[in-house]
């Protein structure tokens, strides 16, 4: 019987970095055991992987961002192409080592977009904001999840009285 192979290369950028960044920067986890990090189904790893999803969505993004613990601009920059392996995995371990805060700001972002994905743009905008702030000041996904929905809340009327 001869040995499957784990992945066909070239059927997309996307599902080839997607798949690269799981296998070797999460120590070749399942597409079941990311899903689970990332917030996202199997079948939709799978897909992505695959070239049959095209992750466009906000909740897809910040799922796989969460997934591979960077933030969205990061894995926006790394899908599209703007830097390569080695780079992408100096960004997640710096974050990993420097930032902790950020996969708490990630799951927050996550839970609220899955709630209201109307509000998705203004959430990522919430949380560009509160990337600024001393990580001293949140240190918990509810924490996370307030603070975001009060910047997301203060954008919004300061969007109104304009």
């Amino acid at each position: 019987m001869a040995a499957r192979k784990k992945r066909p290369v070239g059927i997309s950028d996307l599902g080839d970095r997607i798949f690269w960044a799981r296998t070797a920067l999460r120590g070749d986890l399942s597409q079941e055991k990311f899903a689970e990090l990332a917030g996202l189904t199997r079948l939709q790893v799978q897909a992505l992987e695959a070239g049959r999803h095209k992750g466009n969505s906000v909740e897809i993004r910040a799922g796989l961002a969460l997934g591979f613990g960077v933030t969205t601009e990061t894995l926006n920059s790394y899908l599209g192409g703007a830097f390569g392996q080695a780079t992408f995995k100096a960004a997640q371990q710096f974050v990993e080592a420097n930032e902790p805060i950020q996969g708490v700001l990630d799951t927050a972002l996550l839970g609220l977009i899955r709630e209201n994905p109307a509000r998705a743009e203004g959430y990522l905008g919430a949380e560009r904001r509160l990337e600024t702030k001393p990580s001293s000041q949140i240190s918990t996904v509810s924490e996370a999840r307030e603070l975001l929905q009060e910047q997301f809340m203060k954008a919004s009327r300061q969007k109104s009285q304009k």
